[in-house]
C-alpha cells in the first residue's frame, strides 16, 4: 500500500519505509520478479516458499475476485472479523514473537468498530484491477526498506533496489514487526526519517 501512496502522490510524500519479511518469498514469480542466479538450493527454498504460499493466499483471491462476498460478513459479524484477523496473526507471525491475544483483539476491535474490515480487504480488487497492477512505480521519493525473519535468499528476493536510499535487515521478528519486534522497527523508522532531515 505504501509503493501505491508513493505513486499516486509523490509531491505529498518526503519518504516511505516499507518491509518485508520471509513470508513474501512465495508471491515470487507472482507478485515479485525472480531474482537471476538462484543456485540450486536456493531455488528448492524459494519453490518451497512458494508451496506453502499457496496453501494460504486463498484471502488473497477471494479480495482480488469477489470481495463484496466477505465484506458482508465482515461488516455484520464481530466473530467473523475476530477469525479474519487471528487467523493471519497465527499463520504468519514468527513462531519466535507471537502476537499477544491482547494485541489481536484491540486490531480486530479496530476494525469492527470503525466498519473497516471491507474496505481494507477493497485494496487488493482495486490493485488487481488497476491500469499499473504493480506495487509503485519510480517516483523520485527516498525509499526505505527493512527485512524481519530475514536470510540471503529473502535479501535476495527483498532487498535494496536502485531506489532505496536505507536499508536494514533483521533475523528477528516476522510479517508483523510492529507487534513482534517493536523496538527494531520504530528504530529503523526514525533512523531513516533522521536522514530526510534538511
Amino acid at each position: 500500500m505504501t509503493g501505491r501512496v508513493v505513486t499516486l502522490m509523490p509531491d505529498r510524500v518526503i519518504g516511505a519505509h516499507t518491509h518485508g519479511d520471509r513470508l513474501q518469498l512465495g508471491m515470487v514469480g507472482e507478485d515479485l520478479p525472480v531474482p537471476d542466479g538462484l543456485s540450486p538450493d536456493e531455488q528448492a527454498g524459494l519453490e518451497a516458499a512458494q508451496r506453502n504460499w499457496s496453501q494460504m493466499k486463498g484471502y488473497k483471491v477471494l479480495h482480488m475476485t469477489a470481495p463484496n462476498a466477505l465484506s458482508a460478513g465482515l461488516a455484520d459479524s464481530p466473530v467473523l472479523q475476530l477469525a479474519w484477523i487471528a487467523e493471519k496473526f497465527v499463520q504468519w507471525a514468527n513462531p519466535a514473537t507471537p502476537i499477544s491475544r491482547e494485541n489481536v483483539l484491540i486490531t480486530a476491535s479496530l476494525y469492527w468498530f470503525t466498519r473497516t474490515g471491507p474496505a481494507a480487504g477493497d485494496f487488493y480488487w482495486e490493485l488487481a484491477h488497476a491500469d499499473d497492477p504493480g506495487w509503485g512505480s519510480p517516483s523520485g521519493v527516498p525509499m526505505a526498506s527493512s527485512l524481519f525473519s530475514s536470510d540471503p535468499l529473502v535479501r535476495k528476493v527483498l532487498g535494496p533496489h536502485d531506489d532505496t536510499t536505507f536499508f536494514r535487515e533483521h533475523a528477528e521478528g516476522g510479517h508483523f514487526p510492529a507487534f513482534e519486534v517493536p523496538d527494531l522497527f520504530v528504530d529503523d523508522i526514525r533512523a531513516f526519517f533522521r536522514t530526510l532531515r534538511t
